[in-house]
């Protein structure tokens, strides 16, 4: 691919040599002269080689040629010979100017988008784990987020047992204390972590090549080019983790470290022993027992305890006094966090003379670094939220206690003849519909669509 770009290339620069050398001018001794007496190397040489089809019209085939000798380096010897042939062709019409000035100026562009598609490769990646994160702290992050994920899930089952010991008795102080999100401990729970860096480079909007001549005293005319090109590169991450939301915290007995470098796998230094405890953990009031980096919300509160209290804030329209036809109950809790951070450099040149009015060429190149967090926690129903949003879920009325007047229990026919009777679920009970749940009375009526993780889309 790079030879191919370099072989179009190298192909309409001759093109352009031998347009401009093919036209003839009135002076071309003078011409030729001038360029002589400027030329000591041999590239300039080669310019003065070419020049010489001025004097000694000829074939195509012998112009092209010559052409080609003249441009053994491409770029660097057209300009080369632009520069010292501008000195020289005073006698030239100012139409030809322009013409070839456009050709060349478009030149520029052409040249410089096929560099930076050179530069634009899968062979060639940038890796996510940089900027905002790096690789070296990714296994300590992601620590972080188990633990305060961890310790969120054990507080709500702790204070779960409390609530159910008073809530018959004093519902209003189960809430007050034990207000909590009914985690199911038979289901996982599952975080990601996305991190994408986006490369961007190119011509800005302020290139441009404006070519002046004087048509007369009162008149002018002005040719602008402006040539543009960009390339933008994105790269992306995504990692997904699965957790058991019955897990338990692990005491870590390693002694505590001063090289921050070494890892502990267990979260705490020593095993909480009741609710007090564990809630004082969450909230750093214990800052020499953590084994991980604490993940701060408002610059205040560690992660734990955050989303002790969100749970406490969404089980207020379910645990409360009320009538159950009255409830929501809270389903699924999902957390998303982002970070983006965008930096860039833009550089311009510009040349003013009587003839550029004027010349310029503006780069810019930027990259920026996204990393996303996302947290899923998952209650009894959280499998029924997700259908009900494409009304998939259903419900079936809670079946009357066994033995009760509405669901009777039932003995099978004697040998003596008597007469027989119906069993629990049989013709004459309520047919209710097997739940999603051991805690649950809904059902699914389609499968629940499963979508694999997707890039963010580019802010």
């Amino acid at each position: 691919m790079e030879q191919v770009r370099y072989n179009l290339l190298y192909r309409w620069l001759i093109g352009l040599c031998a347009d401009y050398f093919a036209i003839g001018s009135t002076s071309c001794s003078h011409f030729i002269g001038r360029c002589r007496a400027a030329t000591t190397d041999p590239l300039s040489q080669k310019c003065t080689a070419a020049v010489k089809i001025c004097a000694k019209p000829s074939g195509d085939n012998e112009k092209l040629h010559c052409c080609h000798d003249a441009i053994d380096e491409p770029i660097r010897t057209v300009f080369q010979c632009g520069r010292e042939i501008r000195g020289c062709s005073g006698t030239r019409t100012g139409g030809v100017h322009m013409w070839i000035f456009s050709r060349a100026a478009a030149g520029i562009g052409i040249g410089i988008c096929l560099a930076m598609g050179g530069c634009t490769s899968l062979y060639h990646i940038h890796d996510p784990q940089t900027g905002v994160i790096t690789a070296g702290e990714l296994p300590y992050f992601l620590k972080s987020i188990r633990c305060e994920v961890v310790t969120f899930y054990q507080i709500e089952r702790e204070r779960r047992k409390e609530y159910l010991k008073i809530y018959k008795r004093r519902p209003e102080e189960a809430f007050d204390r034990y207000a909590h999100f009914d985690i199911d401990p038979f289901l996982y729970g599952t975080f990601f972590l996305e991190l994408k860096v986006t490369d961007t480079g190119g011509l800005g909007s302020g290139t441009a090549f404006d070519y002046k001549r004087v048509v007369s005293a009162t008149s002018n005319e002005v040719t602008h080019v402006g040539p543009t090109a960009s390339a933008q590169d994105t790269y992306d991450l995504i990692w997904s983790f699965l957790m058991k939301q019955n897990a338990q915290l692990a005491s870590d007995t390693t002694p505590a470290s001063a090289d921050p470098a070494m890892y502990e796998r267990g979260c705490y230094r020593g095993t909480p022993a009741d609710l007090i405890e564990l809630e004082g953990l969450a909230e750093d009031k214990y800052p020499d027992r953590a084994a991980y980096k604490r993940i701060i919300v408002d610059a205040s509160k560690p992660l734990a305890a955050w989303l002790r209290d969100n749970a406490i804030l969404i089980a207020a329209n379910n645990l409360t006094p009320t009538m159950p036809s009255e409830s929501a109950e809270p389903a699924q809790m999902t957390y998303t966090f982002s970070v983006q951070v965008t930096g860039g450099v833009e550089a311009k040149y510009s040349l003013t003379s009587s003839r550029w009015t004027p010349a310029a060429v503006q780069a810019s190149a930027s990259a920026q670094q996204f990393s996303n967090l996302g947290i899923y926690i998952n209650g009894p129903n959280a499998v029924l939220a997700n259908a009900a949003k494409s009304g998939s879920a259903g419900y079936a009325a809670k079946t009357p206690p066994l033995g009760s007047k509405d669901n009777p229990i039932y003995t099978a026919p004697s040998p003596g003849g008597e007469k027989s009777q119906e069993f629990p679920g049989g013709a004459g009970s309520t047919g209710r519909r097997t739940g999603g749940g051991p805690r649950t009375n809904g059902f699914i009526v389609a499968p629940v669509p499963v979508f694999p993780p997707t890039p963010t889309p580019t802010q």
